[in-house]
């Protein structure tokens, strides 16, 4: 397909031209390439390297442009943490027919990570990474990012970093402290910069990022591991408290816990129930939630990561929890109620914490009975209804 242009995301939506590297290489989309990731094609080297490392991004733009630049020269490994990012990304390059490695993992590929397994010994180093970081991105995240980037590049690889803020003095100031060295590779002008650096010391350190958090709930000590990337990250989300606190469990029940990130709501009830299964797209949080299962003996919780609730099986749950996400205009508040309904036996009830509770309550209409809001001192709502027969 060399000369064609590479499309980003549904082609029927792809209206949108972006030419990029002075006309070389040519984009089709909705809305155009993202500004953090046209930054990286701009920067990317003439030459093609051995291994490449890019990814973190929504649509795998810095993949193709660089299977087009450098066809079979470099093998290129796309990251994310999220499985339903990466599942979209396998599909742009599929239509695109490019071969890139996809991965979905807690971790940039060989990083060594403080309390996270040793990284596999045949992960080869990679001699450029190129990452996004965007204007709003988590600081702590964005930092653990570098430091994990400058750990898995051999001696002399180097990095691309971009950013959207136009003067860029955070991560200038955080690759500096990582890389010992930062240098402009491209000025985009209004759309913002992108910063190189080279790997020149011999010993790479990650830090330990992780926050250990205490907290009673149910009645029940809980001690959780949270790490930059998971919601609620340096504290216990008021709204997860509420619903731990609020809902209403049976002995026998089989609960799943939707999008359970470090899995705290879940584990809240494991000790008066025979079942938990705990799910999320989010590899880091799906990591975290079986290893906060293991440190509070919940042997009855299961961590499973899945990129959009696919393959739970049929019909077992007699209560599903959740707090879903405020953003993508209530796609995933819809996508939890529905795959709730889906998989609740008859007479299961579905419980979830949100601040807007009435909106979510009409969610529940059509695939649920009895439902009603509580209100909570923290300003959630706790919204249950019972599944229709």
């Amino acid at each position: 397909m060399d000369g064609e242009p590479l499309v980003l995301g549904n082609p029927q939506d792809a209206t949108h031209d972006d030419p990029l590297r002075q006309g070389s290489l040519r984009f089709r989309s909705r809305r155009g390439v993202r500004g953090a990731e046209r930054l990286l094609i701009e920067a990317l080297p003439a030459k093609a390297p051995g291994r490449l490392l890019c990814g973190f991004d929504t649509e795998g733009a810095v993949a193709l442009a660089a299977a087009r630049l450098w066809a079979t020269e470099a093998q290129v490994v796309w990251w994310h943490l999220d499985a339903y990012v990466a599942h979209k990304v396998r599909r742009t390059l599929a239509h695109n027919e490019v071969a890139a490695d996809v991965r979905c993992a807690p971790d940039l590929p060989g990083a060594p990570v403080p309390g996270a397994p040793a990284p596999a010994g045949d992960e080869p180093p990679f001699d450029l990474v190129a990452l996004p970081f965007p204007r709003g991105q988590e600081a702590q995240l964005g930092r653990e990012l570098l430091e994990e980037a400058h750990a898995v590049l051999k001696p002399g690889g180097r990095l691309l970093a971009a950013t959207e803020d136009r003067r860029g003095e955070w991560l200038n100031r955080v690759i500096r402290d990582v890389f010992g060295n930062s240098t402009l590779a491209h000025d985009g002008k209004r759309q913002g910069l992108c910063f190189g650096a080279k790997r020149t010391k011999a010993k790479a350190e990650v830090r330990d990022h992780r926050h250990h958090i205490t907290a009673t709930l149910r009645g029940r000590e809980l001690k959780l591991e949270a790490r930059p990337g998971t919601f609620g990250y340096s504290h216990l989300d008021a709204g997860t408290r509420a619903l731990a606190d609020g809902v209403e469990v049976r002995p026998g029940d089989a609960v799943l816990d939707i999008g359970c990130g470090y899995g705290a709501l879940g584990l809240a009830v494991a000790a008066e129930v025979p079942r938990v299964v705990l799910v999320d797209s989010n590899a880091r949080a799906v990591a975290l939630a079986a290893r906060n299962a293991a440190t509070n003996n919940a042997g009855n919780a299961q961590a499973l990561l899945r990129a959009d609730l696919e393959d739970l099986g049929e019909p077992a749950f007699d209560l599903v929890v959740t707090n879903p996400p405020y953003y993508s205009n209530w796609r995933i508040a819809r996508a939890f109620v529905g795959t709730a309904a889906s998989l609740l036996r008859p007479g299961g009830r579905l419980w979830l914490v949100a601040k807007a509770a009435e909106q979510h309550a009409e969610l529940l209409d059509e695939r649920f009975r009895e439902v009603r809001t509580i209100a909570t001192p923290s300003g959630h709502g706790l919204v249950s209804g019972v599944l229709r027969s």
